[in-house]
């Protein structure tokens, strides 16, 4: 409960004086910050804005009180003077700020002790950081935050690197715009800065990886010996591979560190030797490569260490922070997406960042100012091509994966390219024309394509959506729309109103539906895509959602008897469901039978 002397509303002046007060009461020594030392934590971004130097009772410590531009709502945030080692103790930053536990009262909760509160974690900090022990231990759970702390500012490298491939090997390394990025070769490279519309500089740079097992801890090594003994040594079978390099180039090694809280990604960069004294022997004019044990001896005389703070950018960690087994499936799979309208661009974008591996966008038409309201792309794309467009902003969004827009009709593609049948693993048909979903469906039945096909497309005013899944065996499209593009069995009945709007233009009708009813269906067709490629579902299958009772009335609309028979018995809110998929028996497939 808030704090009842001064309650929820007291501002940021009243708790600051209460604060001050409560300090003098039982600190032995209180001073007001100065601005200067306000200044070194607003640097880092912390939001200072007040604070105390104190000497808590009993204590050989100093401590500084800070308070943040959210106090009283905000943890009180503290410092320790002097005995604090950044990048020697755990949980320490500069200026000998602690990051302490987020948890406990907050001010406006329970000013006294909270003040107490963090002042005791922070005094327990310092006393565990005393032991080796436990600087060893706890720096090593979290080796990730120290690693290359110290790097330079605007210093960035990105990796691409596959983890699930332990060997050790040579890869590559290459300096883009304003990162260097490292991959396992030149044309995983290429093709991430051509998606992201960028140039490498110049060459591969020399560079090995290798996984090692004990997660490295406070203090870091602060030099190339110590680099070597201390991570290298952990992995003997590079030996071979460090043989093959040259002290007069720079050289990047990249670990990947297995820990009990995951997996981890290190690197480092040795500085080239001089050249004179160290350049390599010849022998009938070409060079000789040194021993490893020679090679090391040089970068320890000779080789400044540089520890660098790597970025996972490769598709396991982007689509699933590398915990997702689905990946690697999904990354080998190909979709084409007939139709990238208000659902077919959002099913589009959440295949990307589910990590599909190969994507091709159809569509003809342009993006109209009508349509970005429902649109994943935006008022900057109106009058070009949607699907053109989508392969641009999801290249660079998600340059692990291949997308490619073809501004024409399926039709057309499938003429200027027959592959494009055979080659998908699923087609996913968003057009939500019934002409041309039922021509897809005879298409597909005709040439006898194996692939299954989900269809996507949303109900009357958006109070129903559908994913459709069939395959060339089984009933067709035709079983649920009758010849006059009907739904054979409709979940709503606005009782002879279809709610279709129109504009003073020839083909211009539309359902008046908002974003969040296209969001709605965009996963349950997306759900359902990412279901058949992992194997999860096997076609046929049909998924209904179906909005709430109450937004279906307000719309003018009522349940039909066949949706009755799914909803659950007394209930009125919006809920998905799954229908049998079966023959109606009437249309012209059926009567083939």
């Amino acid at each position: 409960m808030p704090d009842s002397r001064f309650g929820v509303g007291i501002d940021f002046d009243r708790y600051h004086g209460f604060l001050s007060s409560w300090l003098r009461a039982h600190m032995d020594e209180v001073c007001p910050l100065r601005q200067q030392t306000i200044d070194l934590y607003n640097e880092k971004g912390k939001g200072i804005i007040a604070g105390w130097e104190v000497k808590p009772r009993d204590s050989d410590l100093g401590l500084r009180v800070l308070l943040d531009e959210a106090f009283p709502f905000s943890h009180i945030k503290i410092a320790c003077i002097g005995a604090c080692q950044y990048l020697q103790w755990p949980h320490v930053e500069e200026n000998g700020f602690l990051c302490l536990p987020i948890k406990g009262w907050r001010p406006v909760e329970n000013l006294a002790f909270s003040i107490r509160e963090r002042i005791d974690y922070a005094l327990q900090l310092v006393d565990d950081c005393r032991s080796q022990e436990f600087v060893k231990d706890e720096s090593s759970k979290e080796f990730l935050s120290y690693w290359g702390r110290g790097a330079a500012s605007g210093s960035k490298t990105l990796s691409l690197i596959d983890l699930s491939v332990s060997t050790p090997r040579r890869i590559s390394v290459v300096q883009a715009d304003e990162y260097s990025l490292v991959a396992e070769s030149l044309e995983v490279i290429d093709k991430w800065l051509q998606n992201q519309g960028k140039t490498a500089g110049a060459g591969s740079k020399q560079a090995i990886f290798a996984c090692i097992d004990s997660p490295p801890g406070l203090p870091l090594p602060r030099n190339t010996r110590q680099f070597l003994r201390q991570i290298v040594d952990q992995c003997r079978e590079i030996n071979p591979l460090i043989s093959q390099l040259s002290p007069s180039e720079p050289t990047h090694f990249f670990f990947a560190v297995r820990a009990p809280e995951g997996l981890g990604l290190i690197g480092a960069k040795i500085s080239p030797a001089p050249q004179n004294g160290f350049r390599k022997p010849k022998r009938n004019g070409h060079e000789q490569y040194l021993s490893a044990r020679r090679l090391r001896a040089i970068w320890s005389c000779f080789g400044k260490l540089t520890l660098l703070r790597v970025e996972r950018v490769d598709g396991a960690w982007v689509h699933g922070r590398g915990q997702d087994d689905r990946h690697q499936i999904l990354a080998n799979k190909r979709v084409v997406i007939l139709g990238c309208g208000s659902l077919g661009s959002q099913v589009a974008a959440r295949m990307g960042q589910a990590g599909i591996g190969d994507i091709t966008l159809v569509d003809p038409e342009r993006l109209s100012t009508s349509n970005v309201g429902r649109h994943s792309l935006g008022i900057n794309d109106v009058m070009y091509s949607k699907a053109k467009q989508l392969e641009n902003m999801l290249s660079k969004k998600y340059p692990h994966s291949i997308f490619k827009g073809l501004a024409t009709t399926y039709q057309a593609a499938i003429r200027k390219n027959p592959a494009i049948l055979t080659d998908a693993d699923l087609f996913v048909n968003c057009i939500a024309e019934t002409d041309q979903d039922l021509s897809w469906d005879a298409l597909r039945r005709t040439q006898n394509i194996v692939t299954p096909t989900v269809y996507g497309w949303i109900g009357t005013q958006g109070t129903t959506g559908h994913a459709l899944a069939l395959s060339n065996e089984g009933p067709g499209l035709s079983c649920f729309f009758d010849p006059d593009g009907f739904l054979r069995k409709p979940d709503t009945d606005f009782q002879g109103d279809s709610r279709i709007k129109v504009e003073p233009g020839c083909g211009t009708e539309f359902q008046p539906y908002g974003p969040l009813a296209a969001g709605q269906v965009e996963l349950l067709v997306t759900r359902l895509c990412l279901d058949i490629l992992t194997g999860k579902v096997i076609p046929p299958h049909h998924r209904v959602y179906a909005c709430s009772t109450n937004d279906l009335t307000e719309l003018g609309g009522q349940w039909t008897e066949h949706h009755e028979h799914h909803r659950p018995n007394g209930y009125s809110g919006p809920f998905e469901y799954t229908l049998p998929v079966s023959y109606c028996g009437d249309c012209y497939l059926c009567q083939m039978l």
